[in-house]
C-alpha cells in the first residue's frame, strides 16, 4: 500500500504539472485569440470601407449629371475595386479560419484541463484512502504489539507465581509419590 501511495503521489505531481502547463498554453492561446479577434475586426471595417467605395464608384459611373468621360473613368475603376473586395474577403476568410482554429485550441485545452482536474481529484481521493488505511494498519499493528507486550507481562507474572508456589511446596512437582 505504501508503494502504491508513493506512486500515486508521483502521479499527482505529474498531473498537477500537466494542468499547469495546459493552463499556460490555454492562456497563450486565449491571448492569441484576442489579438486575432481585434485584427479580424479591423479587416472587417476595411472590407466595409471597400464595399462603400465600390458602391460609390458604381453610383458615380451611372450618374447622368456627371460628364461621360468622368463616368467612364469611374467605370474603369470598378474591376479594380471588385478585385480589392475579393482579395479582402479572401483575407478575412483566412483570418477567420485561424481565429476559429485558435478558439478550438482554447476549447480543447479547457476540456483537457477539466479532464485532468477530475483525474487529479480521483488520484487525491485514492491517495487519501490509502494514507488512511496505512495509518489504520499502523495503529492496529501498534495495538497488536501492545497486546503482545501485555500478554508477555502477564505470562511472566504467571510463571513467577508458579515458581513461587513450587518453591513453597515441600514436594517437588515432578515427584509422583502420593503423600
Amino acid at each position: 500500500a505504501e508503494k502504491r501511495l508513493g506512486k500515486l503521489r508521483g502521479d499527482i505531481k505529474k498531473t498537477e504539472k500537466e494542468i499547469t502547463d495546459m493552463a499556460t498554453a490555454k492562456e497563450e492561446a486565449r491571448q492569441k485569440s484576442a489579438f486575432q479577434a481585434a485584427e479580424l475586426e479591423a479587416e472587417h471595417r476595411k472590407l466595409q470601407g471597400i464595399k462603400d467605395r465600390l458602391e460609390e464608384i458604381r453610383a458615380l459611373s451611372e450618374d447622368k449629371s456627371i460628364n461621360i468621360d468622368t463616368r467612364e473613368e469611374y467605370k474603369a475603376q470598378i474591376p479594380e475595386a471588385k478585385q480589392e473586395l475579393s482579395d479582402q474577403q479572401t483575407r478575412i476568410r483566412m483570418l477567420q479560419a485561424e481565429y476559429n482554429k485558435t478558439e478550438n485550441a482554447v476549447d480543447r485545452y479547457s476540456q483537457k484541463i477539466e479532464s485532468a482536474t477530475q483525474k487529479l481529484d480521483e488520484q487525491k481521493t485514492e491517495a487519501g484512502i490509502l494514507a488512511k488505511r496505512i495509518e489504520e494498519a499502523e495503529n492496529n499493528s501498534s495495538a497488536f504489539s501492545d497486546a503482545i507486550d501485555d500478554s508477555a507481562r502477564r505470562m511472566d507474572k504467571l510463571i513467577a507465581r508458579i515458581k513461587k508456589l513450587a518453591t513453597r511446596s515441600p514436594r517437588s512437582p515432578i515427584s509422583s509419590t502420593p503423600p
